[in-house]
């Protein structure tokens, strides 16, 4: 009697018709591949951050009106068409703690777009238009790769 998953003549109870599942003869997609399509742009978006961050601590009279924009559509932008969604949402959430994090230190005293607001309410303006136009520009960057015809 044969045990399930065991072909008759394999060497190991894993081994079906002389393949390891998970090995590269399967053709299992790589966890760095999968990795690599989101963890490059979100490492972009947090690298846009740091930089925003640095600028505000260093001057915090001066309002950086459009880094929200750009920390929330970069990871979307230099993603991939498939990811884009994804990307954007974690550009807009790492902005928002940006946003956040830079209110609660006192370190965006700097006059706005809109003289009554102060800049977290204009960062948390931006944040939604950098993440939509993030993801409508996803992919045009680094498109997907076509597949061959033939």
């Amino acid at each position: 009697m044969r045990e399930r998953g065991r072909k008759r003549g394999a060497s190991t109870p894993l081994e079906v018709d002389g393949v390891v599942p998970g090995s590269p003869d399967m053709g299992t997609p790589s966890v760095t591949g999968t990795l690599s399509n989101w963890a490059k742009p979100a490492a972009a978006g947090l690298a846009a951050a740091l930089v925003w961050g640095v600028l505000a601590s260093w001057r915090p009279t001066s309002t950086y009106h459009f880094a929200p924009l750009v920390v929330a559509a970069l990871p979307a932008t230099l993603g991939d068409r498939r990811s884009g969604s994804l990307l954007a949402m974690v550009g807009m959430g790492v902005a928002i703690m940006v946003s956040l994090a830079l209110a609660i230190l006192d370190l965006a005293r700097g006059p706005t777009f809109l003289s009554e607001s102060g800049a977290l309410y204009e960062a948390l303006l931006f944040i939604p238009l950098g993440g939509l136009l993030g993801r409508v520009f996803a992919g045009r960057l680094n498109p997907e790769p076509t597949p061959r015809s033939g």
